[in-house]
């Protein structure tokens, strides 16, 4: 069975005070994440390698990094897997279908 209570219209409009742990972690990571980007934006000469913490996955590193690439705006920069590693650089990507000949 469903309980409904009555509240205040207010309540839907208060906001939360800190952002919790995880929200912290993920906010945290992206902004290093920005920095990286904008660095690799500036200087086409210079590669970031991200170097992962115990219990982050490379897949939330990406889903991080194309969120703080969408938000700066910097189609240029990739994350780039190399030999197991993940790279922050201006390069083309290496993924998908080859170019034909």
């Amino acid at each position: 069975m469903v309980t409904i209570r009555r509240l205040s219209a207010d309540a839907l409009d208060r906001t939360k005070g800190r952002p919790g742990p995880r929200e912290a972690k993920r906010m945290e990571v992206e902004r290093a994440l920005e920095r990286a980007i904008q660095g690799a934006e500036k200087d086409q000469a210079v590669a970031f390698r991200l170097a992962l913490e115990e219990g982050d996955k490379a897949s939330t590193i990406r889903a991080a990094f194309n969120r703080a690439r969408d938000r700066i705006g910097a189609t240029t920069v990739n994350l780039l897997t190399v030999e197991g590693h993940l790279y922050i650089a201006q390069r083309p990507q290496q993924r998908g279908r080859r170019a034909a000949r």
